[in-house]
């Protein structure tokens, strides 16, 4: 595997410095003045400056969006040249959010629009072409004219001027149930949508073939249990486990047209997981690849849909190269020898499978996307993520698993900071959100190394319930938010302190969303273990939960409510920080946005007027325009600012804050 020296480098890195300078608007070419690069507390907490790069289907032009001065704008550029054809920056007010490329000239973006409400951006559905060259440009999809949301979904390669989107009409008054998803092919330059597909069920999630054929759809039933459904040729839709081959075990992956097979991933005998292919016409089943955890993802022939590598990630990810001589197959082997320590992903490809755009990374890096020419196995660097990183100073995670008091085995990250010497360094628990499908990943981490930078061990734990690690992992967290999820934290926490790793006198847990639940309740389980509890954007009233919340309109989100947390209202006071504030001997600081719809400041407000019942007023941060986490850069530093100084009060430590992320070296 080659990797290009900067030399033979230079047409791509130069166009980093074209990407910061000529950008222009959605109507002209016009330049502007690159943001400076972030230093201290804003190197990361400022977002990442290339959210994302890919290339045309024959490989004529590259898109990348780029994040600047808060706006995000999508340039292309043409490979053979290394030039910036075109820059399209959305007239004031919108952003692009995602995009697609729909032929080798034609893109399709999903746009976001502020919301004078509100710091974060937000999406209407609406729908906006534009062409490499700049030639051609609209809006074709007018979320707020047509009143139906439009999502992308992927490239039809019948009718190169069309693109499969999912559209989910808006309710006409404020609650509108659960709509069922429509699959539509949409006229890039007319508008026209037709050839509609309906889903069996509600909020469906829609997987269509290497063709752009829709033909699975994936969700819950009004019992929740979990569906699938195939669509044959004839438009007519088949319960999944009504054909030969399948189980209501398998969680559908993905499809493939050209050898009618279903790849589904599903428990092996005794333990571990696998990934099975199902022929949909024999139901011969055939396991392709085998480990510890479920797939996490899958690597597929463009022009076949065929799996030819599969992803885990237990902790640290790893690939299974299930038609190891394939040349794409090769080619990620090639990267990982030539980028020791990085995982590296596929972004996308050509059609031919010629060449590709990746992203390595790793838990040092936030990582560069990479021109890879599959023949030749050569990569040339195309951007840096966060280009004011130098992932030399910056801390590493390694994983950690121990097992539970009942049992299971419980896995998370420790990312120690750099140059430790003499005493063990203070510790912060930091608890992911969610909780249930959601879990934290190895990889670079914002948060843990602005955290790390600062002097402090981040530990990061998937307890029971996160996602990742099967059906059964995730709902053994189901009803038990304030016990065993806890537990499991707690547990970690000893095991890092057991072993050494930290100082046991100087331990802070933070956390956001259900982590902010789950930091305060821990503190409620082991009021001895921590100086200090901080909640953002966090539930404290379980028995709020689906009232006074945006899933209130939703018959499913109300049915997943009730399924995760029960209906026992004494046992949901008992398991709520609100009810149980005199337990709380931590330090407090709560951080909100005031117009936060999945997590109302309510339960903020009922936890402070508690706290200060008892004597023990906490630290307050409300953001007026701010919802479920903050999307305003300066307000982002500043709460993190102020986070930072709460809990180096707490821990009696000098508060450094001010010197932050190293300068990457120019």
């Amino acid at each position: 595997m080659t990797k290009e020296a900067k030399p033979r480098s230079q047409p791509l890195v130069h166009v980093i410095f074209v990407l910061g300078m000529a950008t222009g608007s959605a109507c002209q070419h016009a330049p502007k003045t690159p943001s400076p690069d972030p230093t201290g507390i804003a190197a990361f907490t400022r977002f990442s400056k290339y959210v994302n790069a890919k290339i045309s289907p024959n490989g004529t032009y590259l898109g990348v969006v780029i994040h600047e001065n808060g706006r995000r704008s999508l340039d292309f550029i043409e490979v053979k040249t290394g030039q910036i054809s075109f820059g399209l920056t959305p007239d004031s007010g919108a952003m692009v959010s995602r995009f697609e490329w729909v032929n080798d000239e034609l893109t399709i973006a999903e746009f976001v629009e502020e919301d004078p409400k509100s710091a974060v951006p937000v999406s209407y559905g609406g729908l906006y072409a534009a062409t490499a060259n700049g030639s051609f440009r609209q809006m074709i999809h007018d979320a707020s004219f047509r009143r139906i949301r439009g999502r992308l979904l992927g490239r039809i390669r019948s009718t190169p001027e069309t693109f499969l989107i999912a559209t989910t009409a808006k309710a006409s008054g404020t609650e509108g149930g659960d709509p069922k998803r429509i699959a539509s092919r949409l006229n890039v330059f007319s508008g026209q949508l037709d050839a509609a597909v309906v889903s069996p069920i509600p909020q469906a999630q829609f997987i269509a073939d290497e063709n752009g054929e829709v033909r699975l759809a994936l969700g819950e039933d009004e019992r929740l249990e979990r569906k699938a459904f195939y669509r044959e040729p004839s438009g007519k839709w088949r319960l999944l486990t009504s054909l030969k081959g399948f189980s209501s075990e398998d969680d559908v992956m993905t499809i493939s047209a050209a050898d009618r097979t279903i790849y589904v991933a599903s428990g092996t005998d005794g333990d571990g997981f696998g990934l099975f292919s199902v022929n949909i016409d024999t139901g011969q089943r055939t396991l392709l690849s085998k480990n510890d955890s479920p797939p996490s993802s899958l690597v597929q022939e463009r022009h076949s849909g065929r799996v030819i590598a599969v992803e885990y990630e237990p902790d640290v990810p790893t690939y299974d190269f299930v038609a190891p001589n394939h040349p794409m197959c090769r080619l990620l082997r090639g990267l990982l020898a030539a980028y020791p320590g990085h995982h590296v992903r596929l972004v996308n490809q050509t059609d031919d499978d010629r060449k590709a755009v990746v992203h390595a990374y790793s838990d040092r890096d936030p990582g560069e996307f990479l021109i890879v020419d599959v023949e030749k196995m050569s990569a040339d660097s195309l951007v840096a993520v966060r280009p004011w990183i130098d992932p030399e100073e910056m801390a590493a995670t390694s994983s950690l698993h121990f097992t539970a008091s009942d049992g299971i085995k419980i896995h998370g990250y420790i990312t120690l900071p750099k140059g430790i010497s003499g005493a063990p360094p203070p510790l912060l628990v930091v608890p992911h959100g969610g909780p249930h499908g959601v879990r934290d990943h190895w990889g670079f981490d914002e948060e843990a190394q602005l955290f790390a930078s600062q002097g402090f061990a981040v530990l990061r734990v998937n307890y029971r319930g996160s996602g990742g690690y099967g059906r059964l992992y995730e709902e053994s967290g189901y009803r038990h938010w304030g016990d065993r999820i806890i537990d499991d934290i707690l547990e970690a926490t000893r095991v890092v302190i057991k072993k050494g790793m930290v100082d046991s006198n100087r331990v802070c847990i933070y956390g956001a969303s259900f982590g902010g639940y789950a930091a305060l309740q821990s503190s409620i389980r082991a009021p001895e273990l921590f100086r200090c509890a901080v909640g953002y954007a966090g539930v404290y009233d379980l028995t709020l939960m689906g009232k006074t919340d945006n899933l209130r309109f939703s018959p499913l989100g109300q049915s997943q409510i009730r399924r995760v947390l029960g209906e026992d209202s004494r046992a949901l006071r008992g398991a709520s920080p609100v009810y149980n504030a005199d337990k709380i001997q931590a330090s407090v600081f709560l951080i909100h946005g005031q117009n936060d719809g999945r997590s109302p400041i309510e339960h903020a407000e009922r936890l402070r007027d508690a706290l200060k019942k008892v004597g023990r007023p906490p630290e307050w941060l409300v953001e007026r325009k701010e919802a479920h986490g903050f999307g305003n850069e300066e307000n982002r530093e500043r709460m993190y600012a102020r986070l930072l100084s709460f809990i180096n009060r707490s821990l009696n430590l000098p508060e450094t804050v001010a010197g932050g992320a190293p300068s990457k070296p120019n």
